[in-house]
């Protein structure tokens, strides 16, 4: 039995990983429980809001916490406590991994165990998972390592969720799939929804990487997301590229 077997039927408790399960207080407290609850259905914020309301049991929180802000922000903000744990369990691994920033040394070391995981996951948290687990991968150049986390996404039978489908338009960007990749992140754009600003900055930064110009419209839209994300993780790649799509769009006199 693998260490992941019986994911699905065991609940919220078991997308924790074994380290971070035995660290918790035995008496789960309400608000412990509920938080788990959350990151079992994929609800960071309202995780992290649960445990501020239980301060006890620090252990158990550095661990929680760091799930929330994966499932919320697509990252860990700081030092991710998966990465000292990371070849314990197949969970910490793939964990260890979302958080991002990770030595590719230490990702090959755990990359079959990270995929375990996510094969085993409940479909409602795979389709959460898999395509910020792609992402990361591919970011760290482990391109066959992200096709095969978005391929677990192919095998279930729901279409592909808004994230699966930007980790796919990325997916096909690196196999120079170039006319299938635009056409995905363009419905991303339309769709107006919180992928828009990455797939619209994805799509505007594969445009200036290769010289293509950028429309008027395009760079005003690009405008108004730097201004509206100006203090969020994206904020500084999209003002970056605000400036490029104007200098390649000839608003020399804007930029």
């Amino acid at each position: 039995t693998t260490p992941t077997a019986g994911l699905a039927k065991a609940g919220p408790a078991a997308v924790v990983p074994d380290p971070a399960i035995a660290a918790a207080p035995r008496r789960l407290d309400a608000a412990l429980r509920l938080a788990r609850t959350y990151l079992f259905f994929g609800f960071g914020a309202e995780a992290a809001q649960g445990l501020g309301l239980f301060p006890e049991a620090p252990e158990d929180h550095v661990y929680l916490h760091t799930m929330s802000d994966i499932l919320e922000f697509g990252q860990v903000p700081s030092d991710n406590p998966f990465d000292r744990i990371i070849e314990c369990t197949p969970m910490a691994a793939m964990w260890s991994i979302l958080g991002g920033d990770l030595p590719k040394d230490r990702i090959s070391g755990v990359l079959d165990d990270a995929l375990l995981a996510l094969n085993g996951l409940p479909t409602h948290l795979r389709q959460i998972l898999a395509p910020l687990l792609s992402q990361q991968l591919g970011a760290a150049g482990f391109a066959d390592g992200a096709a095969s986390a978005f391929r677990s996404l192919e095998r279930l039978p729901p279409k592909l969720s808004p994230g699966g489908q930007l980790a796919e338009a990325k997916m096909l960007l690196e196999r120079d799939e170039v006319r299938e990749a635009i056409a995905r992140l363009e419905g991303l754009i339309e769709k107006n929804d919180e992928h828009t600003p990455e797939a619209l900055f994805t799509l505007v930064n594969h445009f200036l990487e290769n010289g293509q110009p950028v429309t008027y419209e395009m760079a005003e839209l690009v405008e108004a997301y730097a201004k509206e994300l100006s203090g969020g993780p994206l904020g500084p790649d999209m003002r970056q590229a605000h400036v490029a799509a104007l200098i390649q769009s000839s608003q020399f006199d804007r930029a």
